[in-house]
C-alpha cells in the first residue's frame, strides 16, 4: 500500500454569522499548512456538494483517499499518517480519528488538559505517541467528520455501481461497511457550533427578583430556553444581529429585536436585569454600550456580563513568540475587536456606573508547555499566575450610579 494520501476537502457555502463563515476558510487554511508540508506524500483536491462517490476515483491521484465532510475541522499530517498505519494494519474497510466533539461516542476523545488554540492542539495531539495507540473496531455508526479509505473498494462487490452513483460522500462514511477502525491516537479538532450555549454559568448569578430580563446577543436562544425552564415567570426580551438566529431564538423568548445592540430600539429603565454574555468585545465602542445598559436597567438593577481575559497564558506566549492568530472562536475569536484585562473591565464599569456584585475568574488546567511557561513567568517576577490562569471573567454588576460624562463612553 502506497503512503500517498489524497485530501478530499468539501467545498461549501458557508451560512450564519460571520464567526461559522470564517471558520470554513480557517479550517481550510491551517489543515493544508499542517499536511502539505510533506512534499509528494500529501494531495489535495477539493469537491462540491453535488457530487457523489462515483466521482471520487477521478478526483484522487492515489489510491489512499482522506475523505473530509465536515468543513469545520482541523487534520494534522501526524493524524493522517497514524490512520494510514492503523487501516494497513487492521486490514479494515476505513480508519477514523477520535474527536474533542464527536456524535459517536466511540470517537469523542477526553481532552485533558484542555486545549485553547491550534499551538495548544498541537502539543496535545504530540503528546499521544506510539505507545498509546489501541486502534479498535468501531461499534456503530461512524462520525461522518472525516475518514480514511483505499478508493479502490469502491469497485468490489461491497458496492454496486449504481450505489455508488447515488451515495454523497457524508453516506459513505456514515455506511461504510465494517470493519472500521477507530485509532486512538490520530486527533482531529472539530469547532462545534458556535451558537449553542444555554450558559448556566451566567443565569446562576441572575437575582432570583429579576423579572424582566434582557439578553444582549441572545444567539438561537439556548439561554433563554434553560432560563425560561428555571424561571418560568420571567419576562425575556432579546437582541440578535443574525436574523436566522433571532428567528430561532423567537420559538422562547416573549420577543426579540432583530438588531445590532448599538441600534436597538429599547426602553430606558425597563429592565431588573440585562444579560451580556461575551458581547463586549465584540463591540466598536463596549464602554459606550455599557452605558446604555446602565440606563435600560431600573435603580439598582443587575448587569451580568462574561468576556475573554487577554492576559492568558496561551495569548501572552504567542505574543512573546510575535504571533497573535485569530480563531473562528474561543479567546482569539475573528470578531473581537476590544480586548480587556481585570484592571480594564473592572475601570470600565465603574466609570459606566455599575458597582461590582461578584467578580469570577474562569480557569482551565494549562497544557503541560503552559504550566512550565507560567511557573517561568511566575519566578521572573514579571507576571501575576491568576492572570496568566484566567480564561474568562464571569461578572455580576449593580447600577449604583449614571455613568460618568467622558467621551468615549457616550452613545
Amino acid at each position: 500500500m502506497s503512503d500517498e494520501v489524497t485530501i478530499l476537502w468539501p467545498i461549501k457555502p458557508p451560512e450564519g454569522p460571520e464567526e461559522e463563515r470564517f471558520c470554513h476558510f480557517y479550517c481550510r487554511k491551517v489543515t493544508r499548512e499542517l499536511c502539505l508540508h510533506e512534499p509528494g506524500a500529501v494531495h489535495w483536491q477539493e469537491y462540491r456538494a453535488f457530487e457523489t462517490m462515483a466521482d471520487i476515483p477521478e478526483k484522487s491521484p492515489t489510491a489512499l483517499c482522506l475523505l473530509v465532510t465536515d468543513p469545520k475541522i482541523i487534520v494534522s499530517a501526524r493524524a493522517i499518517r497514524r490512520l494510514a498505519q492503523t487501516l494497513k494494519e487492521r486490514h479494515a474497510n476505513g480508519a477514523a480519528p477520535v474527536y474533542n466533539e464527536s456524535s459517536a461516542s466511540a470517537q469523542q476523545f477526553p481532552v485533558n488538559p484542555p486545549y485553547v488554540n491550534v499551538t495548544s492542539f498541537l502539543e496535545i495531539e504530540a503528546r499521544l505517541g506510539p505507545d498509546q495507540r489501541h486502534p479498535f473496531e468501531a461499534e456503530g455508526s461512524i462520525d461522518p467528520g472525516c475518514l480514511l479509505f483505499d478508493k479502490n473498494i469502491l469497485s468490489t462487490d461491497k458496492f454496486d455501481r449504481q450505489a455508488v452513483s447515488r451515495l454523497t460522500p457524508h453516506d459513505f462514511v456514515s455506511r461504510l461497511p465494517v470493519p472500521v477502525a477507530v485509532d486512538n491516537t490520530a486527533l482531529v479538532h472539530r469547532f462545534g457550533d458556535y451558537s449553542k450555549g444555554q450558559r448556566e454559568d451566567l443565569i446562576r448569578l441572575l437575582p432570583d427578583t429579576a423579572v424582566n430580563v434582557l439578553d444582549i446577543g441572545c444567539a438561537m436562544g439556548e439561554y433563554g430556553r434553560r432560563l425560561k425552564e428555571l424561571r418560568p415567570g420571567v419576562r425575556l426580551t432579546g437582541v440578535e444581529a443574525d436574523s436566522g438566529l433571532a428567528r430561532r431564538a423567537s420559538l422562547y423568548y416573549d420577543d426579540v429585536i432583530n438588531s445590532p445592540i448599538e441600534k436597538a430600539r429599547l426602553a430606558g429603565g425597563a429592565f431588573d436585569a440585562v444579560n451580556c454574555g461575551d458581547i463586549l468585545e465584540h463591540l466598536q465602542n463596549p464602554w459606550g454600550t455599557l452605558s446604555r445598559l446602565n440606563r435600560l436597567l431600573v435603580p439598582g438593577g443587575t448587569l451580568v456580563t462574561s468576556l475573554p481575559n487577554i492576559g492568558h497564558w496561551s495569548i501572552v506566549q504567542d505574543l512573546m513568540k510575535g504571533r497573535f492568530d485569530y480563531i473562528p472562536w474561543g479567546l482569539l475569536c475573528i470578531t473581537h475587536i476590544r480586548w480587556f484585562t481585570e484592571a480594564s473591565i473592572r475601570e470600565a464599569l465603574n466609570q459606566t456606573g455599575f458597582t461590582i456584585d461578584r467578580f469570577e475568574r474562569q480557569q482551565v488546567e494549562p497544557t503541560p508547555n503552559g504550566k512550565k511557561f507560567i511557573s517561568d513567568m511566575v519566578a521572573s517576577g514579571y507576571a501575576d499566575e491568576t492572570a496568566l490562569l484566567t480564561n474568562e471573567f464571569l461578572i455580576s454588576a449593580v447600577k449604583s450610579s449614571p455613568p460618568c460624562d467622558h467621551p468615549f463612553h457616550l452613545d
